[in-house]
């Protein structure tokens, strides 16, 4: 266990999606409809507090962030979150700053039991679709090189890998290795996760 908390690697693939070209069609296997929600008091949440802590969500909606869910006889079960500005990314202990016109989609979660049905990228491609009615240009996740089935999903709703990061921390030191950027995209700008930046997220998990 001491090990663990003095060494720690990870592999962070970066995807991208140009919101100036057409969504893919994606079909999921499953009836659900799909539901965004940016407040909780205007837009129905079904169990989404019994999926995501309420205090993270309202944390999350204060910053003007969009929860998107597929539901099923009225239950959540798929959702993701996306984010228009400063983000924590605990994968490589960085925050991103996202850029105008961009949107970062993160935090997506299937349920155990409705796996391999499409609900991930089918979700993406409606987010996709948002950003798009919006004049966004350009859609971001970021996903851990080992998430195969996360890879494909994501792969699967248009999105292309254009950078690779490589993270390790040892004995409280962070060093990182970046591959060089692919497809003529732009990058991503990281700034260091300050104390004061923590976001409530992390607290309440702290405590869980």
């Amino acid at each position: 266990m001491k090990l663990k908390r003095l060494f720690s690697t990870n592999c962070l693939h970066l995807y991208a999606f140009s919101l100036f070209q057409d969504i893919p069609f994606v079909q999921p296997k499953l009836e659900v409809q799909i539901y965004q929600s940016g407040n909780i008091s205007e837009s129905p949440c079904f169990n989404l507090f019994e999926i995501v802590n309420e205090f993270i969500c309202q944390s999350r909606f204060s910053r003007g962030e969009i929860v998107w869910m597929a539901v099923h006889q009225s239950r959540i079960v798929a959702y993701c979150w996306v984010s228009f500005t400063e983000t924590e990314v605990g994968e490589i202990d960085r925050v991103i700053k996202v850029k105008n016109k961009e949107l970062y989609t993160y935090d997506a979660f299937t349920l155990p039991d409705y796996r391999g049905k499409n609900l991930y990228p089918y979700i993406l491609t409606y987010i996709c679709q948002y950003g798009k009615e919006k004049g966004y240009t350009r859609a971001l996740i970021f996903v851990l090189r080992e998430n195969t089935p996360s890879k494909q999903g994501i792969e699967k709703a248009g999105f292309k890998r254009f950078q690779v990061i490589k993270y390790s921390r040892m004995f409280g030191l962070s060093f990182y290795r970046y591959s060089p950027i692919e497809g003529g995209q732009e990058g991503v700008i990281f700034v260091p996760k300050k104390w004061t930046q923590i976001s409530a997220d992390i607290l309440v998990r702290s405590k869980q």
